[in-house]
């Protein structure tokens, strides 16, 4: 949400307030620009630049003063499901509405769904991966 003050509501022809005439909000953006410093940050921003049209994003910007809401959550949450193959829950996103904070619960999330494989089931994993790198 955001506030503009102005002088005097726009109205249409027949008085009633024309809300395309209404300027758009400015949004406040952190002062330095902080890169992403690791490959997952690196695609949780990417991520988020394309799902709020934005040019950059830094990693420790907050999601709702940049613009997003929860439709665009839910964007967000599809393509890192895509993206990481994980269930990041709802609660979380909204606990940590950074890149930064988001990026640190998917790795997370991901060392703890490789340590709850069996190591005879990794060993087989490791093999499978390694054969289909000397195919191609």
């Amino acid at each position: 949400a955001a506030f503009v003050l102005l002088a005097a509501l726009p109205l249409s022809p027949n008085g009633k307030i024309d809300r395309r005439a209404l300027p758009a909000p400015e949004v406040q953006r952190e002062q330095v620009y902080i890169a992403p410093r690791n490959p997952t940050e690196e695609l949780v921003a990417q991520i988020w630049m394309e799902v709020l049209g934005l040019p950059c994003v830094s990693i420790h910007e907050n999601f709702f003063k940049l613009g997003g809401h929860s439709l665009l959550v839910m964007r967000v949450l599809s393509r890192l499901r895509e993206t990481f193959q994980i269930e990041m829950p709802l609660q979380r996103f909204f606990e940590g509405a950074s890149v930064a904070s988001q990026s640190e619960a998917i790795e997370e999330m991901i060392l703890a769904e490789v340590a709850d494989i069996p190591d005879e089931e990794a060993e087989q994993e490791l093999s499978k991966l390694a054969w289909e790198k000397r195919r191609t």
